[in-house]
């Protein structure tokens, strides 16, 4: 078991597919994408990697992000990695 964060962030479409490849980085498992006029991507990320995510997320999209965490889980049951 492990403390894990679910993420929501509001990310412009140019950064969409960069912001994937940045949550596959960190194992961060997708929850939800909704496609409107910017993308919502929710994410499930252990909490030790939270702050990273949303340090390099601001990076990534030059501040144009909008991320917050939704939900504090201190005892997830995760998928055992191969």
């Amino acid at each position: 078991m492990a403390a894990t964060d679910l993420v929501e962030a509001v990310i412009p479409y140019p950064f969409f597919e960069r912001t994937r490849l940045l949550i596959s980085e960190l194992d961060g498992v997708v929850i939800d994408e909704a496609f409107g006029i910017d993308v919502t991507v929710t994410v499930r990320l252990e909490s030790e990697r939270t702050e990273d995510y949303l340090h390099r997320l601001e990076d990534l999209t030059h501040g144009t992000a909008v991320a917050e965490i939704r939900t504090h889980h201190p005892d997830t049951i995760l998928p055992i990695k191969t």
